[in-house]
């Protein structure tokens, strides 16, 4: 009931405050743009490179020369350009 309550209070409040929306959220992340990655980027999602390659090959790029802009969203997909 309690955690309920919680995601109903924060879910209106997300809602009404849309500066609270980044700060519970999150914001999207920008881990590589025109070939190179940002690892000061990667450690703010809490991504290391094993982790953003198994991700990429779930997508379908086994090469990271295939892609061209990955950024992190905070849902925790990464959405490539």
């Amino acid at each position: 009931i309690v955690y309920g309550i919680i995601a109903v209070f924060l879910s209106a409040l997300t809602r009404k405050l849309p500066k609270t929306r980044k700060f519970i959220n999150g914001t999207p992340t920008i881990i590589m743009n025109n070939g190179k990655l940002y690892r000061k980027n990667m450690k703010k999602a809490k991504l290391d490179l094993s982790e953003f390659m198994v991700l990429c090959r779930q997508e379908g790029y086994f090469d990271l020369s295939e892609i061209q802009t990955a950024i992190f969203e905070y849902n925790g997909r990464v959405f490539y350009c």
